[in-house]
């Protein structure tokens, strides 16, 4: 059912990871993690911090009962606090 995965850098097994949303390379993150986020409920996979801040915790939010409107500000608010960090915040 599930697969167990080793991330080393930004490698999963010997490959360099890409998004499974838009398909840029995951980077690391400012603690060194490179294995970037879980991309349910919008594919089966990995994803960046852009995506994951726009598209994924939106999809989330929607699951629980937010608005899309709702959703899509607080996506928009995780973005402007990436910028003025210059980290994405879970990436």
């Amino acid at each position: 059912m599930y697969k167990l995965v080793y991330h080393i850098g930004n490698q999963v097994e010997g490959r360099v990871m890409d998004c499974s949303i838009c398909g840029s390379t995951i980077g690391k993150d400012i603690s060194g993690w490179a294995g970037g986020h879980n991309s349910w409920p919008v594919n089966e996979g990995r994803c960046c911090g852009t995506c994951n801040d726009t598209k994924v915790l939106p999809a989330r939010l929607i699951n629980l009962g937010y608005t899309r409107k709702q959703a899509t500000e607080m996506g928009n608010a995780l973005m402007r606090a990436d910028a003025i960090t210059g980290e994405a915040l879970g990436d």
